[in-house]
């Protein structure tokens, strides 16, 4: 069961730029992998099948179709194993590998897998595992650095899902509930009061897109005259040059030395190769006037592309390395802004990933004394990704589809801001969906 879940967060969990020829190779290859992995664990044999599959998909694996997955012919496969040996030869070149690490590596992996079943009893109850604290196998620095970051995280996970368990009632009398087609508004004027909001979603939902842009126009009409920024994943910033010898380990952006300007509306015709995803949620907002700032690093993203294979893309390790850059940018808008706008407020528009307070140094994290709001947007159900699904179970009446209401749920009482760092989120608003 948990290579499966490990299959499905790889390929729809993956950040949006990693989110490319996955499934042909791992169709392609998994299978001969898991023949001839040694017998010591049915994960682990499926994860070295995706670390080659991710070679292959570097190598130039052909393209998803609009229908489905490209069909491969044995000739692709022996050219895409020849490009992967050439490519792990490529990256010998470019530094000399520690002594044993691929032994290093299966150990800290291990290590993780060990302290999940011990922990956790039943690791595929806790999605949030396999999503965001996987351990990797590709013989990389980076995966020594991710198991050992998993390692310590994971702990600290089971120790809050622990603290749920242990509180009255799991925790559930503290939830407060609103069945409504006004929940929206509700969460506006919540909202109102805020200085820093966190909107996180699961990507590739319209009707979650669109609740975002409803909800910031509310905002917008809630606080007439008061400076409203919004900064996004989904938005590339300005590329720069990397330099000829940076890495993983010592690429560095600094946006306090640059100018980082707002997004500017552009034509219908234009929108959707400026604004490729969520394309109708930011022409609506841009043509409000709304305010927007990217936060994704496209040079971050070729660095990282040149040295790491595609399960590394979604690690811990990489998710780290994002949200620091992402967090500097934040900063220094909002240093700049608050010199003219000091009751500014200021939303961040990301991946549930980035944004969940369970995610280890997740953005909301670097901006903790400004006590942010989070908000975890969701189609027909509230997420299984944070700490309600393991400690309340599946089978909760909270995960039922919501029907052709929207739902919203947060945190009440003198310990709810607590609540929200120990589950995940602030407020949770479901919307209806397909």
């Amino acid at each position: 069961m948990r290579c499966l879940v490990f299959i499905f967060s790889l390929i729809f969990s993956a950040p949006l730029w990693a989110q490319k020829q996955v499934l042909p190779a791992v169709r392609a290859l998994e299978k001969g992998a898991a023949q001839s992995a040694p017998a010591a664990s049915s994960a682990s044999a499926v994860r070295a099948a995706v670390t080659r599959a991710a070679w292959a998909a570097r190598a130039g694996t052909p393209e998803l179709s609009a229908g489905g997955i490209t069909h491969i012919t044995p000739q692709m496969k022996d050219a895409i194993e020849a490009a992967r040996v050439k490519k792990i030869h490529e990256r010998m070149k470019l530094r000399q590998r520690p002594p044993l690490l691929e032994d290093m590596v299966k150990k800290s992996y291990f290590q993780v897998e060990a302290l999940w079943e011990t922990r956790f009893q039943d690791p595929a109850s806790v999605p949030l595992l396999e999503n965001l604290y996987a351990p990797t196998l590709s013989p990389t620095p980076t995966s020594l650095r991710n198991n050992e970051m998993s390692l310590f995280f994971s702990a600290r996970l089971a120790d809050t899902l622990d603290w749920l368990r242990a509180r009255p009632a799991r925790g559930e009398n503290d939830l407060f509930t609103l069945m409504s087609s006004d929940a929206i508004d509700y969460l506006a004027a919540a909202l109102t009061q805020e200085k820093l909001v966190m909107l996180g979603e699961i990507h590739h939902s319209p009707y979650v897109q669109r609740a975002v842009e409803r909800l910031i126009v509310k905002l917008q009409g809630r606080n007439p005259g008061r400076r409203i920024v919004l900064f996004t994943e989904f938005i590339d910033l300005p590329p720069v040059n990397p330099g000829a010898r940076n890495t993983v380990a010592t690429y560095y952006r600094r946006p306090a030395e640059e100018e980082i300007f707002p997004v500017r509306l552009v034509p219908w015709e234009d929108a959707s190769v400026h604004l490729p995803y969520a394309t109708e949620t930011f022409v609506e907002l841009l043509g409000r006037g709304t305010e927007i700032y990217p936060l994704e690093d496209p040079t971050q993203k070729v660095v990282f592309e040149g040295e790491l294979m595609i399960e590394e893309d979604n690690s811990l390790f990489c998710l780290t390395e994002r949200n620091k850059i992402w967090a500097r940018v934040i900063e220094t808008k909002m240093a700049e802004v608050r010199r003219t706008d000091p009751d500014a407020l200021f939303i961040v528009y990301a991946g549930m990933g980035h944004t969940s307070w369970l995610t280890p140094l997740s953005v909301p994290k670097f901006f903790a004394k400004e006590n942010p709001a989070v908000v975890e947007i969701t189609e027909n159900t509230p997420s299984v990704f944070n700490a309600l699904y393991p400690v309340w179970g599946k089978n909760h009446m909270i995960f039922e589809p919501c029907g052709g209401t929207s739902l919203l749920y947060h945190w009440r009482g003198k310990d709810a801001r607590l609540l929200g760092r120990r589950t995940g989120f602030d407020y949770a608003f479901v919307v209806p969906g397909r």
